[in-house]
Formats: C-alpha cells, structure tokens, sequence
C-alpha cells in the first residue's frame, strides 16, 4: 500500500476549537466556523455534508491552508498525527476541486501538468517519469495514458479532467485525500465512474478520503462516517447507516427529508429554518448520544420566519 508507512501512527486528522473568521476592509468581523472540534478516522470515507455557505469548504481549505485572502484562523488547532500543522509546512494531504478545468493551464498538456509534480516530489530519469504517469493515469481508469499524455485541457472531456485532477493530486501519495465536490459538474454516468475509483483507492490501497457534498444520496453510498454542517458548525456525526437511519439533529432531519422518495407526483419538502444560538456555537464539544453518534445540543425552536 502506498499511503501508509509501516511505521505511521494511528491518530486521526484533528481539529480542535477551530475558529475562522472573515475580516473584509472597514466592515465588522464574522465568524464563518464556530469552535469546531472533531476528527477524521484513517482508513474510512468520512462524508462532510451540508447545503451551501454551511462552512463545509471552508472548514477543508483551512485543513489545506488555502484560506482565501482577508480570512484567517482566530483559534484553534489543527493537527496529524499528534503534531500541530505549522503555516508553510509540508501537508500530507492533497485536495480536488469542483471545477477541475480552473486548476490546469489551457496553454500545457496534461504531461506537462504531472511532470510539474513528479519533479516536486520524484528524483526519477524521463523515461522512469513517464512510466510513472502512465501507471497513475491507469490507477484513475485512464488506459490510453500515452495519447491523453499530449492532450491539452480543451481536448478533454469534464470527466477526463477530473481523472487528472485525481492523478495529480495522487502522485504527492497524500494520507488524505480531500474531494471538495468533485461530481457536481459532471453527468451521472461519469459521477459513477468517478466515485468508483474513489472507492477503489480507499478499499485496495487505504487512502483516507474527505468527501464534501451537498448531495446526501453520494454521501449515503460513498461513505462509511458523516459529518453534517450547519452555519459553520458541525451540528451532528456518526456512522453514515446509523445517522441516515436515526438522524438526531433537526437539521439533518430536514436535511434527510428534503432528498425525493422517487414517488410520482411527489412533492419536494420544504425545510424549515433552525436558529442556532450563541450557546450553540460556542460549544467546543458535541453531545455523545452513543459510542460513535455525537450530536450538538441545546437547539433552539423552530421558526418560520
């Protein structure tokens, strides 16, 4: 196996009461993650879901130190392995993005994007960089790795780009590898195709994957843990059969409620509004309901306005 040493240990990634904050130019400050406190199971698929602006990417780029200009980390910490995470320290994780096509130069073939890697973290001759390529290209399902090797981002396919996406951030041999989106762009035959190999790496080569969706179907298929996020809180997690089956939280209640039964003339649910309170956010530590299943306490009434 590639992504564990014989000698790793077997902490998980940690965050602990891990604050973010935007501070835009003569405009107040906002807390954008509230005293996150969790960890994430090596070996496993750990689903990060929510609904848009719930904190969920954020929280990951903070993991990667990708936090965008004007936003910073106010508390916390964020470790592997026992140690604290430095700015500017080597990260043993890589990260895909939603819209792989940004992340390449329309101006280089997909050689030149591996090789740029390869040269980072590889003391290999030419020929041993390219058959490196070619069996990572394979690894993602890409089996003309020589032709698509010469092929510029334009002449690829979404789902194709996607598999480079893969393939670069697999050759830094990461121990997690986060996946922020990664199908949404893409048609549901490629979603399969793309969520397989996902699957794959985690069953045949133990890669520990961060999966970030907004789509609770991917999530309940891909994954064996879930976190749910809700304004910047994780607000409930656990074993992903138990949390589908006995949803603590009411805003992973809605949140289940609102996926379609698949019933003709069904109609789709209207979630209702959750208020958390000041109490709330500023809770470090969730509620343990069970050995695995944590949710966060105190939710406020419901309302509808």
């Amino acid at each position: 196996m590639i992504w564990r040493s014989d000698n790793m240990a077997n902490e998980p990634l940690e965050i602990q009461d891990l604050t973010i904050v935007s501070k835009p130019r003569f405009r107040p400050q906002k807390a954008l993650i509230h005293r996150v406190t969790t960890s994430f199971s090596q070996g496993r698929i750990t689903g990060l879901v929510g609904e848009s602006g719930s904190g969920k990417t954020m929280l990951m780029k903070a993991v990667m130190q990708l936090l965008p200009q004007g936003v910073f980390q106010s508390e916390g910490r964020i470790s592997w392995q026992g140690q604290e995470l430095k700015p500017g320290a080597p990260l043993p994780f890589s990260m895909i993005f939603q819209d792989p096509l940004s992340s390449l130069n329309p101006l280089r073939t997909v050689a030149y994007h591996l090789n740029e890697v390869i040269e980072r973290f590889y003391d290999l001759d030419q020929a041993s960089r390219q058959e490196l390529m070619l069996t990572y290209l394979d690894k993602v399902g890409i089996a003309n790795g020589r032709q698509v090797l010469g092929l510029y981002p334009h002449e690829l396919s979404g789902g194709m780009i996607q598999r480079i996406m893969i393939c670069l951030a697999l050759l830094k041999k990461p121990q997690i590898l986060i996946a922020d989106e990664p199908t949404t762009a893409l048609d549901v035959t490629i979603q399969a195709q793309i969520l397989e190999i996902l699957r794959q790496l985690n069953q045949e080569e133990g890669l520990t994957i961060v999966f970030v969706s907004h789509d609770l179907a991917v999530i309940r298929d891909l994954c064996q843990e879930v976190k749910v996020m809700y304004d910047g809180k994780i607000v409930e997690e656990a074993p992903a059969a138990h949390l589908f089956d006995h949803p603590a939280h009411p805003y992973t209640q809605e949140l289940i409620r609102s996926v379609p039964a698949g019933h003709h003339k069904e109609r789709l649910h209207e979630m209702q509004p959750v208020h958390l309170s000041q109490a709330d956010k500023a809770q470090s530590q969730l509620r343990v309901l069970s050995d695995q299943h944590k949710v966060l306490g105190g939710v406020d009434t419901w309302s509808n306005a």
